[in-house]
């Protein structure tokens, strides 16, 4: 079976078509397609924005889900926008579930990863990020393991030299950011004409895309600016390596690590103030031959190393080399044709439920709890074994169960008596999973249980709870139905079960069980 990648991506800028083509769709829709038919992987795209435009969130988000319950992606690559128009995050984790590989690449980490980027990482598997100085952030929240840094690239198929008349002098494309505006007037004032294109300049339209790179052909210089407040700016840009891939002069403002990628006066010719920036503008347009050689060394380079399709390379190599060997460091990876395989094999994956099963005075009936479990049909789960500071032998039998059942993922916390909601909450806060059963020790679930509420809830992402009726044995044998889900009601009366299967974000949601509550109003 061929290995399946599905993009989620909007196509047309702002979901907008008379904006034409998005920054997105042109540095990774085309890019990823052609990386797909090289390695004869099958190719979906799932435009959020249009879909939430025209639907919903909601609807889209349900969508996105059964496309990939449809299709069952090996990857699925996403370059979201923002929290009003994005997908609801937790579908994400729902289809890493379905056991696909889940990556998200971020776009502005320099300055968006406060307020957006650490809000959206957790829920994906891998994190793709531009900027250096996001790594220790990364490194803070714990998730630095599932990071991988990599680079803006050049999309050479679209991105082309032409082979014209060198028709301008230099040429900028842009908005009047930051020093921007300072820079073009020196500029002007040194007495060179100018090209420049973008919103915000005055009777200065926003230039279709096909005639931006034919008028990096026609430049002789063409000119790269931060824009930031300075002109040494933190974020690499994508012009950085799409002026080259045109086989095209470029004069760029210093940034962050740039050097790592051109050699400078080889490769690129970069300034750090304006003053340098008037000084080489005025060398560099005299010397036609320095110029042009610098040009063709800028595009080998760029056809050589910063393509899209060796940035992908390297980034799919790396999570192949990391399930062959989760301690090996991303940057350290090296060539692998095996992903489509190990991408295969993550299909079958099931989401992992952790049950809870706090004890206190209970420990008669707990291994009878906790076969209940051991027997269950679905076999993803861990069990943690809460001992509420029991005065009974409760951490004895659970040591015993742990013994018996040396292959199953058995584990006890100890505590001092807490009472039930911080007992719950503590086994909550060591487990893993996806997904929480709460059971109580003298408890009994059936072995069908798991299967079936893990089968409703990842295949309704938008459900948070799956609940189930109860049977009461021992001294009074009786059903007690739940009946439909009334929200109402709830409000007043608990008519939902306590042993009863919810998303761990649920729990986080609510900021867990209240310790206060303990004469039975707890759940």
């Amino acid at each position: 079976m061929k290995t399946k990648l599905l993009y989620v991506g909007m196509q047309y800028d702002y979901g907008d078509k008379t904006r034409g083509f998005s920054f997105e769709h042109r540095n990774f829709y085309h890019p990823l397609k052609s990386y797909c038919k090289k390695h004869d992987w099958d190719f979906i795209h799932f435009d959020f924005m249009e879909q939430g435009l025209n639907d919903g969130l909601d609807v889209m988000t349900q969508g996105l889900y059964e496309l990939a319950k449809k299709e069952m992606p090996a990857i699925l690559f996403a370059v979201l926008f923002d929290f009003h128009r994005d997908p609801r995050y937790e579908v994400f984790r729902q289809i890493a579930s379905l056991g696909t590989t889940t990556i998200h690449w971020f776009c502005d980490d320099h300055w968006r990863f406060e307020k957006y980027s650490s809000v959206v990482a957790p829920h994906f598997d891998i994190i793709c990020t531009t900027a250096n100085d996001s790594l220790p952030k990364y490194h803070a929240m714990g998730i630095s393991p599932k990071v991988i840094k990599t680079q803006w690239a050049c999309n050479h198929e679209l991105y082309i030299p032409y082979d014209i008349q060198k028709d301008v002098e230099i040429s900028f494309v842009g908005q009047p950011h930051g020093n921007r505006v300072e820079a073009l007037a020196k500029l002007l004032q040194n007495g060179f004409k100018l090209e420049v294109f973008g919103f915000g300049w005055e009777n200065r339209p926003r230039i279709p895309f096909h005639q931006m790179v034919r008028l990096f052909s026609r430049s002789k210089i063409n000119l790269n600016l931060s824009n930031s407040s300075t002109l040494i700016g933190q974020q690499i840009k994508g012009r950085n390596f799409e002026i080259p891939g045109t086989r095209s002069f470029q004069l760029s403002s210093n940034a962050d690590n740039l050097s790592e990628y051109y050699e400078a006066g080889k490769e690129i010719i970069i300034f750090n103030s304006v003053d340098e920036l008037i000084e080489k503008a005025t060398y560099y347009f005299k010397h036609d031959d320095e110029r042009n050689e610098i040009a063709n060394n800028g595009y080998q380079r760029t056809m050589a190393e910063h393509t899209w399709q060796h940035r992908f390379e390297k980034i799919f190599n790396a999570i192949t080399a990391r399930q062959h060997n989760p301690g090996i460091p991303v940057k350290h990876v090296s060539r692998s044709d095996s992903i489509g395989k190990q991408m295969d094999a993550r299909q079958v994956a099931e989401p992992l439920v952790s049950v809870i099963i706090p004890c206190y005075n209970q420990s008669n009936y707990l291994s009878e709890a906790v076969e209940s479990v051991v027997h269950q049909g679905y076999k993803n789960w861990e069990c943690i074994i809460v001992n509420d500071g029991s005065p009974d032998d409760a951490a004895c039998v659970a040591e015993l169960l742990i013994q018996k059942y040396p292959d199953k993922r058995i584990r006890l916390v100890n505590q001092v008596n807490q009472g039930l909601s911080s007992a719950r909450n503590a086994g909550i806060k060591a487990a893993n999973g996806e997904y929480i059963l709460p059971l109580d020790a003298d408890d009994l679930i059936h072995q069908d249980m798991l299967q079936k509420t893990v089968s409703l809830l990842a295949s309704h992402p938008e459900i948070a709870i799956a609940y189930t009726d109860v049977r009461h044995f021992g001294g009074a044998e009786r059903i007690v139905c739940a009946g439909e889900y009334d929200f109402k009601r709830l409000c007043f009366q608990n008519h939902l079960n306590c042993c009863s299967l919810y998303r761990r974000k649920a729990w986080e949601a609510a900021g867990g069980y209240n310790p206060n509550m303990t004469w039975g109003y707890e759940d």
